[in-house]
């Protein structure tokens, strides 16, 4: 006989301060869901701050020291917990409560008594809802073309980065990375041939950045923009360094560039450990650099006061057909 990973349950926090409610609650919902439980809406706060998040919350409103209302305020300022569904279950048709409840952002209601199968039903409404949007939500966060995060990935990033980096004391650096006479290869080679080269190059930054902060983004047209946490000037310039060999060793033709391959140019800018980071004045700062890696020859890394070339492999630089030297799938 062959062994069945079981799947996993979704996973419902039930919030309610009577027991023998509570204890009906969890017999309705054991063998579908995984229950854990709280009796007052000041634990499921802290639950959600400790332990893995719930795909549901079941809340009641009438509670003693935080009622469901105030909890479900506090749980969508949270930003762990801001996004779970949160049902409400109630006895009370009072409007006024009900209306707080939506403001405070209730997902939904149930009322009591409550029947098994129409909470099951609600429940998973709920997490199918949830996972569409999340669906959604990943769909306008990544680049179509080379599957990387975008912009809008990066507006809604950043500030929670940047909150934890200035949090730990720690250094950010970044990298702006341009694709050389990328416009002349379009118009030389084609758009499509263009479009195979924005993939390569995506692929080959990735490999080079792939800890698990470390972060490459498509910025925009042949634009690449790389966050790296935690990360030194001098370390973050290794890596520069190691991109822009990377893609000059994809060995894609452009007769246009000063090699006769595909080349990026790269600027960098790093905070200081300990210092706090505005991001706005890191993102000009690199992009500034990248100006002056270009300015200065392209097909290197520039801090803004200094650009030194990555070396150039000589034997390997025999022009290929871009379809031959990388497979771009």
């Amino acid at each position: 006989m062959h062994n069945r990973a079981k799947a996993k349950k979704y996973s419902v926090l039930i919030v309610e301060d009577d027991a023998l409610a509570r204890a009906t609650l969890i017999g309705m919902l054991c063998k579908e869901f995984d229950c854990s439980y709280v009796d007052d809406g000041l634990e499921a706060i802290r639950y959600c701050q400790k332990h893995e998040t719930p795909n549901v919350i079941l809340m009641d409103y009438h509670m003693p020291e935080v009622n469901g209302v105030d909890a479900c305020i506090k749980l969508r300022e949270c930003s762990r917990s801001k996004d779970i569904p949160i049902i409400f279950f109630t006895a009370d048709e009072d409007c006024e409560l009900q209306k707080q409840c939506w403001t405070a952002g209730a997902s939904d209601f149930v009322a009591k008594p409550v029947k098994a199968d129409v909470l099951k039903m609600r429940i998973l409404h709920q997490i199918s809802v949830k996972a569409k949007e999340r669906h959604l939500e990943s769909l306008a966060c990544k680049d179509q073309l080379t599957s990387l995060p975008n912009r809008q990935f990066l507006m809604q990033s950043a500030p929670r980065l940047i909150k934890q980096l200035n949090r730990e004391k720690a250094s950010l650096s970044v990298l702006m990375v341009d694709v050389d006479n990328f416009k002349k290869y379009n118009d030389t080679y084609g758009h499509l041939d263009g479009d195979k080269v924005l993939k390569a190059v995506a692929g080959a930054l990735s490999q080079c950045a792939r800890r698990p902060l470390d972060c490459v983004m498509r910025f925009g047209g042949e634009e690449f923009l790389i966050l790296l946490p935690k990360t030194s000037l001098e370390d973050a310039e290794f890596i520069g360094h190691r991109m822009t060999q990377a893609v000059e060793d994809l060995l894609i033709t452009n007769k246009h560039a000063n090699h006769g391959v595909v080349t990026v140019s790269i600027g960098l800018a790093s905070t200081k450990q300990k210092g706090a980071i505005k991001f706005v004045d890191l993102i000009k700062q690199a992009d500034k650099a990248l100006y002056h890696a270009k300015a200065t020859g392209k097909n290197r890394v520039s801090t803004g006061a200094t650009a030194r070339v990555t070396p150039v492999k000589k034997a390997t630089l025999q022009p290929v057909s871009p379809l031959v030297a990388y497979s771009f799938g």
